[in-house]
């Protein structure tokens, strides 16, 4: 019964937020002589729900399954959400900025086109960089008195694991994987990202399946490839967005 209990207080909080957005576009919506059409934001919601869907049971949640499943030892599920969750605290504490991202993204791009977004996936990979890497620097080097201090001795074999984590996050960081998804989003990519993250998790948990009987947690750990870069993925795909004389899937400099 307790498994519902998250999955009920997201269905709270989602419901909720369609209650706030809908009385603060009420304006628009019910404005006479204005007929809003829907079917583009009905279009553009159920791709960002695909998508985070296929996020959520693809992701860390499977990881933890086929933990469980694969091995004998059920302790190193703990290692691995100790790990994961440190990690996942400091690395929430150092982007929260990129809540901003998405809706100053579209407007630098209504605003200059492909060149306001040229500049802001530059200035926000900056931002990523310089927030990113020194903090996971310094967790990578001192993994091991880090789960000692926060979680006690008995749980010192989680230390290789943040170790692991840590540095695949480094690479990540160094991609711009954190600020791809909202990038995509502007550049009217929904599709080619839920392709991408449902063919990712797929290879998640092929990976997860060969590496997890052979190397235990930490094959969970090392399937945390870094995903491609905003400029890789928006060059995946040359088409021309309706009404853009220039392509939005290319960020060209500005």
């Amino acid at each position: 019964i307790y498994v519902w209990v998250p999955l009920f207080a997201m269905l709270v909080s989602y419901l909720l937020s369609i209650l706030i957005y809908g009385l603060g576009a009420r304006d628009a919506f019910l404005s006479e002589g204005k007929k809003v059409d829907f079917k583009p934001i009905r279009r553009f919601g159920g791709y960002v729900w695909l998508t985070n869907l296929a996020t959520f049971g693809l992701a860390g949640q499977v990881d933890v399954l086929l933990i469980a499943v694969l091995l004998s030892d059920n302790v190193q599920v703990s290692f691995y959400n100790v790990s994961l969750l440190l990690l996942s605290k400091l690395y929430s504490l150092l982007t929260g900025w990129g809540t901003v991202l998405l809706p100053a993204a579209a407007e630098a791009r209504a605003r200059n086109g492909s060149g306001g977004l040229s500049r802001s996936f530059n200035l926000y990979m900056k931002l990523n960089l310089f927030a990113l890497l020194p903090a996971l620097i310094f967790v990578a080097a001192w993994s091991g008195p880090l789960i000692t201090t926060f979680f006690g001795p008995s749980f010192a074999p989680a230390a290789p694991l943040l170790l692991i984590a840590s540095l695949f996050t480094f690479l990540s960081a160094l991609f711009g994987a954190n600020i791809c998804q909202p990038l995509l989003y502007v550049a009217n990519r929904q599709k080619f990202l839920l392709v991408l993250r449902i063919g990712a998790g797929i290879l998640n948990i092929l990976l997860d399946i060969i590496l997890i009987p052979r190397l235990g947690a930490a094959g969970a750990v090392l399937t945390g490839r870094p995903a491609p870069g905003p400029r890789g993925c928006l060059r995946r795909d040359g088409r021309r967005a309706p009404g853009h004389p220039a392509d939005p899937g290319r960020i060209p400099r500005p």
